[in-house]
């Protein structure tokens, strides 16, 4: 009895240890004949690279992303720029087996602006002050503008340019700061007013150094007017000057 109960569980081991193997060797054909995951694939490709994708409102990464497996369904796909803050949204279906690629190129929802004088260091202003030249602004909103270009140098003369700044396209401006013509027509007024007032100081002088030395009575009073007539011309003309200096 007890030698048919060994051979009973040893022909058991046997057939079990058979079952395994078999089991063992069958594994590989099982997977590679097994059914395919349900769901597809998506990839995005985005210019620029570097973009964040949201799918469903939760992160997937900075594309490119590539193969990325997703159950059969219907989803909301945004792309964000970072660096630009601009972002595209849009619905994607993915089916089963379906591999789904999505190329978009991001475009501004703001204008840019590169600026270069000569010579460098120059304030650039629309409104508000932008910097210093060179100057790079990406996040300028579009629409009509008048720039204005002044250097911190007074010898320069301060220029404006107006622009048009359209959604997502580059304005490249390179200029050129000028000097100040050396006469121009506020220099030619105050050279012509400074003479004359020089020319009615030396005619009062003359004229007191004629009224002081002439004998006769009639000619040291008419001398005197003169002098006096010269003194207000000249007072007048030169207060006329200070005016042109200072306050035009």
């Amino acid at each position: 009895m007890v030698c048919k109960r060994l051979f009973n569980i040893s022909g058991f081991v046997r057939l079990s240890a058979v079952k395994l193997a078999l089991t063992f060797a069958l594994l590989p054909v099982s997977f590679l004949y097994a059914s395919p995951q349900p769901g597809g694939t998506l990839t995005v490709i985005t210019v620029p690279e570097r973009s964040e994708v949201w799918i469903d409102g939760s992160y997937a990464g900075l594309t490119p992303i590539r193969d990325r497996h997703l159950a059969a369904g219907t989803y909301t796909l945004r792309l964000v720029d970072p660096s630009r803050q601009t972002s595209a949204s849009e619905t994607v279906v993915i089916g089963n087996g379906e591999r789904l690629l999505v190329e978009r190129t991001l475009g501004g929802n703001h204008a840019r602006l590169r600026i270069d004088t000569y010579p460098q260091g120059a304030d650039v202003a629309i409104i508000a002050e932008l910097g210093k030249t060179p100057l790079v602004n990406d996040y300028l909103t579009p629409g009509q503008y008048r720039l204005e270009i002044r250097h911190p140098n007074t010898k320069y003369m301060t220029a404006t340019k107006d622009v048009a700044f359209v959604d997502g396209q580059p304005v490249v401006i390179s200029h050129k700061l000028e000097k100040p013509p050396v006469f121009t027509t506020k220099r030619w007024i105050q050279l012509g007013i400074g003479t004359c007032a020089a020319a009615a100081w030396t005619w009062a002088i003359i004229e007191q150094s004629t009224a002081s030395s002439s004998i006769q009575k009639s000619t040291a009073e008419n001398a005197a007017t003169r002098r006096t007539i010269a003194i207000i011309a000249a007072s007048a003309l030169s207060v006329g000057l200070q005016v042109t200096i200072f306050v035009w």
